[in-house]
């Protein structure tokens, strides 16, 4: 399936396209992360996709996609149960600095967690 930009989708119809989980934000499959599906709401990610917040480092997904140079298909939350194709995107790296962490911290104080990572992307292409 060949996403539309601006176009929403329910979880089911991209992983139903692309395969992997419904619940993950950095759904995989094969060994690879195939897509971002990235919340935008203030306390997670109000930049996204540029940057991604992480609040668990405990998973192996952005480890995986920050090593991955493969572009994934991005979706943004634009209200419950719909996902908004924005574009194609390649995460350029995870940072786990302190001042980096601190920053983001300030910036989402009603995170239940904090912020423990923080994903950077570029866009690639429509």
């Amino acid at each position: 399936m060949a996403f539309t930009p601006g176009k929403t989708y329910s979880r089911k119809e991209i992983i139903a396209s692309i395969g992997g989980s419904t619940v993950s934000y950095l759904p995989k499959k094969d060994g690879k992360i195939i897509c971002g599906c990235f919340d935008t709401r203030k306390k997670y990610n109000p930049e996204a996709p540029d940057t991604v917040t992480i609040g668990r480092l405990d998973r192996p997904e952005p480890e995986m996609v920050a090593a991955q140079k493969e572009p994934i298909p991005v979706f943004l939350r634009s209200s419950p149960g719909e996902w908004k194709y924005v574009s194609r995107w390649e995460c350029t790296g995870l940072d786990t600095g302190k001042e980096t962490l601190r920053k983001e911290n300030a910036k989402n104080p009603s995170r239940l967690h904090g912020v423990k990572g923080v994903l950077h992307f570029k866009r690639v292409s429509d």
